[in-house]
């Protein structure tokens, strides 16, 4: 078909294509400005976090049992159709168009690593390193919803899951690491106590020989066989041999005293670190047990003065007032820095919609009727051939 036939079909048929282009385009623009608008809110926390500590917090907010936790508070409340919407949103990537976690500031990227380049003067595994160890500074939790009642709701509930829920969830996975340190130390400590032991009988073994030798004088010296393997200092350039009789006497009682130091301290460890052991156990039973829909930080907070009530050891003390402490530092973090919900409506974007739907509908337009009269040009032709 000619161009000239084509203009001349466009130009036939210019109020349909005016029509078919305008109404819908004008009917979606109504649709997007009457229609139900979408509304933003930001919870800012200050949590300086490193990448492992991010993917921690990040894994326990987004997991099933909380977000359960949180539909279920949205439905006590009233709010059934958003507790769905959280409860059907498919993993993370589902729930991240509703809420989503932001790192400030914003250069950093913990979870899309290869789209930040530190410096081409280093190896990509070196800049993956640099990254683990950067921090971020705050925590920006954004909101979006359909409607201001239901995100007010929404932030509430999020905020109360930040500041009493979450946190639960933390401590309980600081206290299995501890648990994990605290048995790595012990086994150590046993794993040194028969070497310790051998060496402290090894030296009082080597003085009491010295000892003799003193005692029997010239002729006990001769008449004895000196093993100079034994007799070896620490310093492997030194031997006490090469010493006067005094001397290694005197160095002997001061390694032997020293070693029995060593080994008291390390039972004293043992035994300290024992109890710490079982004190952690029972504070991650604790905390598993009572990790259901109700138990607030607060409420653990004040179990845990009920606790240190009840110690009368001064090193169990020390132990759970520095957990304390650390219960303390989450409950300052995972508050919000502001104290008022307050949803910012989002701009609808009606004209740049409205222009976007008519130029789509101009080009339909077009290319319908470029196809019609291509057709209808053809139908003739067609026929003439036959005939």
């Amino acid at each position: 078909m000619e161009l000239f036939h084509l203009i001349h079909a466009l130009w036939i048929h210019k109020f349909k294509i005016a029509a078919a282009t305008l109404l819908p385009a004008l009917a979606f623009g109504m649709f997007t400005y009457l229609g139900p608008r979408t509304w933003s809110l930001d919870l800012l926390y200050h949590l300086p976090l490193e990448a492992v500590s991010y993917k921690k917090l990040s894994d326990r907010f987004y997991s099933p049992e909380n977000i359960t936790r949180i539909a279920d508070a949205l439905k006590r409340d009233g709010h059934t159709g958003l507790a769905e919407e959280l409860l059907t949103a498919e993993g993370k990537a589902g729930l991240q168009p509703m809420i989503r976690l932001n790192i400030l500031p914003g250069y950093i990227d913990f979870e899309n690593k290869e789209r930040l380049k530190i410096s081409l003067e280093r190896s990509w595994a070196d800049n993956i390193t640099k990254l683990e160890k950067l921090r971020s500074e705050l925590l920006s939790v954004h909101l979006r919803g359909a409607g201001s009642e239901s995100l007010t709701a929404l932030s509430g509930q999020v905020r109360h899951n930040f500041s009493q829920e979450l946190p639960l969830y933390l401590i309980h996975d600081q206290l299995r690491s501890n648990r994990l340190t605290l048995n790595a130390r012990l086994g150590q400590i046993e794993g040194n106590r028969f070497e310790a032991r051998q060496e402290l009988l090894l030296n009082e073994r080597i003085r009491n020989n010295l000892e003799n030798i003193s005692k029997d004088g010239t002729r006990g010296m001769d008449a004895m066989t000196v093993n100079f393997e034994d007799l070896k200092f620490e310093d492997p350039q030194q031997t006490l041999a090469f010493l006067p009789l005094p001397a290694q006497k005197s160095l002997l009682d001061a390694m032997i005293v020293r070693r029995r130091a060593a080994v008291e301290a390390d039972e004293a460890e043992h035994a300290y670190r024992t109890a710490m052991l079982a004190l952690t156990d029972e504070l991650i039973e604790a905390v598993a047990a009572k990790m259901t829909p109700g138990y607030t930080l607060d409420a653990y907070r004040a179990d845990l003065d009920k606790r240190i009530a009840a110690l009368d050891s001064e090193e169990a003390t020390d132990f759970l007032k520095t957990h304390i402490r650390y219960v303390e530092n989450l409950a300052l973090g995972y508050r919000a820095m502001t104290n008022q919900d307050k949803p910012i409506p989002l701009p609808r974007g009606t004209i740049g919609k409205t222009l976007f739907a008519a130029v789509v509908m101009l080009i339909l337009s077009v290319l319908v009727v470029s196809i019609a009269e291509y057709l209808r040009r053809a139908q003739p032709e067609k026929t003439s051939k036959l005939t």
